[in-house]
């Protein structure tokens, strides 16, 4: 097996592997997610599924392969983020159109 890239501000005696997280997004994935759990080796990152309300057994799916899930609350529109993310307007106090 290949040796993993070394961080770059370690020196020999610090060197270490890097080590990344996987993040999953999904809904009614099933067979694809199951596929795509297994191409992570089991243990060696942290796995994260995030679900939007499968009903196929995703969710299950992705605890039998060891990832830690997040189950989102499907009451609330996926919309709602909007607002956190889109700038505010600009103030148009004073000017003229």
């Amino acid at each position: 097996m290949p040796s993993l890239p070394l961080t770059p501000d370690a020196g020999p005696s610090r060197a270490r592997p890097r080590r990344i997280g996987i993040v999953v997004i999904g809904r009614n994935e099933g067979e694809r997610l199951v596929r795509c759990l297994a191409s992570v080796r089991p243990g060696s990152n942290p796995t994260v599924y995030v679900d939007s309300g499968s009903t196929d057994g995703s969710v299950a799916s992705a605890r039998a392969a060891g990832a830690t899930v997040v189950e989102l609350d499907t009451r609330t529109p996926f919309t709602a983020v909007a607002p956190r993310v889109t700038p505010p307007p600009l103030p148009s106090a004073g000017r003229k159109a």
